[in-house]
């Protein structure tokens, strides 16, 4: 291995580090925010928030932007994610295709990282609709 490639190597082991949850979520976070261009609310759940956060534990993290989201706008979501420097595995959700309202109710009892007022009212209106 030449020294050139010793170094990227090295360079790729520190950029790998452990995070605090808030880092975590701040990272995620604003990946979520440059592939929507900060126009949905994220929240984050499950262990993350919670005190059985621990070094195998992935990161669930949830979008509602107003509708459900196109493959292609998922996508594009999940391609800055990968672009972060960590290794746990991150489960995306588009709250805007879900139908189950037990689980949009646990989504929103977690973090709510970015909120947006027009959209929360409309979240609601989501969840009273599923209701009926």
């Amino acid at each position: 291995m030449e020294l050139g490639d010793k170094q990227k190597v090295l360079k790729m082991k520190t950029s790998f580090r452990k995070y605090t949850k808030k880092e975590y979520m701040d990272m995620i976070g604003k990946a979520v925010e440059r592939a929507t261009n900060g126009r949905c609310i994220i929240i984050f759940f499950g262990s993350i928030v919670g005190e059985r956060f621990s070094r195998t534990s992935d990161i669930d993290v949830a979008v509602y932007c107003g509708r459900k989201l196109s493959s292609y706008e998922i996508l594009k979501i999940k391609e800055e994610i990968n672009k972060l420097p960590i290794l746990r595995e991150v489960d995306l959700v588009d709250v805007g295709s879900i139908t189950d309202i037990k689980f949009i109710e646990s989504i929103m009892k977690g973090k709510i990282w970015k909120s947006m007022p027009e959209l929360t009212k409309n979240l609601k209106k989501h969840l009273k609709s599923l209701e009926k």
